[in-house]
């Protein structure tokens, strides 16, 4: 029942594209609105660093809201995946420059990277490969900048690899369920 006969194919990806385009505009709704307010964290958490990152949350939100408006036209309604590579690399590479400035292989900001991961792979109905590749794309993101641009040292690389565990759970869990979901897609549109 998990196997959509050949000629219904075409009529199974017009409706999940339907279902993504439907949630993608959802999803970048919520990077919109909660990326500004983070704000509220890094005033608490990292003052220093405050003005910056402001800046940093804004630009991402603008870009987000461009995006959010190009989806809605006849192009960006054909690809929605592209636009979830194109909203998790932006959004990733704020992060990803915020964790260097705090020390890159200790930070802690490295779980808004897995925030990412989690609202895209549970509101959007990814197939097994798009969540792998999203999964990876995410974590090289993460780890790239801080090979390039931190020190490591005898105390930050156990928290770094602790990170790096816990990131490649989310990935490998998030392509379980992205797999389960379609499987649970296909036997529906089936019956």
């Amino acid at each position: 029942m998990d196997h959509i006969k050949t000629h219904h194919q075409d009529q199974f990806r017009k409706e999940t594209l339907k279902l993504y385009n439907q949630r993608i505009s959802a999803a970048i709704g919520i990077g919109i609105i909660l990326i500004p307010l983070f704000s509220l964290l890094d005033y608490v958490i990292v003052k220093p660093f405050f003005s910056l990152f402001f800046i940093y949350r804004v630009t991402c939100s603008a870009l987000l809201l461009l995006l959010f408006y190009f989806h809605r036209t006849e192009t960006g309604r054909r690809g929605p995946f592209t636009i979830t590579i194109l909203v998790d690399f932006i959004i990733c590479m704020m992060i990803s420059s915020m964790v260097v400035h705090l020390g890159g292989y200790s930070s802690s900001y490295y779980v808004g990277i897995l925030l990412i991961l989690v609202i895209t792979t549970a509101l959007l109905p990814l197939d097994t490969i798009q969540s792998l590749t999203i999964g990876v794309m995410l974590f090289l993101l993460y780890c790239i900048p801080i090979i390039l641009y931190s020190q490591p040292t005898e105390k930050n690389l156990p928290i770094f690899f602790n990170n790096c565990f816990f990131f490649i759970s989310f990935i490998l869990t998030s392509i379980v369920k992205c797999h389960e979901d379609t499987k649970a897609r296909k036997r529906e549109f089936n019956l």
